[in-house]
């Protein structure tokens, strides 16, 4: 169903017509040869499919606008919920902060985490050597400026 209807949407070279037999009646000739009366924007091989389609007795142009409305009204649904959370985080700093905060925690959990795989797995054999000094290196500079950071944020929340 969907393919038909991509078919008649996008306007295939071929007829599409709703009973397979009726295929071999109607011929690209005829598609171009065609023409309606107040033929307008859309070309006679255009009117000619939409016509043998199994969906020509629906108006098109209520399709048209059904789409463009869903398409339209999710932009502005998503537009009022970016601006909601903007205007959320301007009147309320603090929740912004203490999500920043959390959010450091969570990273400063998956570091020490991490941390903790990669001396398991110089353990195990897994890696050399250098691999465990350079990770270690930098998971270590990474929860370093993580934990500073989070001692900012304390001391910005406690000023407050």
């Amino acid at each position: 169903m969907l393919l038909l209807i991509l078919a008649v949407v996008l306007g295939s070279s071929t007829a599409v017509v709703a009973n397979p037999n009726q295929a071999n009646q109607v011929s690209v000739r005829e598609i171009n040869e065609y023409t309606p009366p107040d033929v307008g924007f859309h070309s006679p091989g255009h009117i000619q499919r939409w016509e043998t389609s199994p969906l020509s007795e629906q108006n098109p142009h209520l399709w048209t606008a059904m789409l463009l409305t869903l398409l339209v009204s999710g932009g502005v649904f998503t537009s009022i919920h970016i601006r909601k959370k903007s205007r959320e985080a301007k009147e309320n700093p603090t929740d912004q902060l203490s999500q920043y905060l959390s959010e450091l925690i969570r990273r400063e959990e998956r570091l020490t985490k991490k941390f903790q795989e990669v001396d398991i797995k110089h353990r195990s054999g897994e890696i050399t050597e250098a691999d465990y000094k350079r990770f270690l290196k930098s998971y270590e500079e990474n929860l370093s400026k993580t934990q500073e950071k989070i001692r900012e944020i304390e001391q910005i929340s406690k000023q407050e």
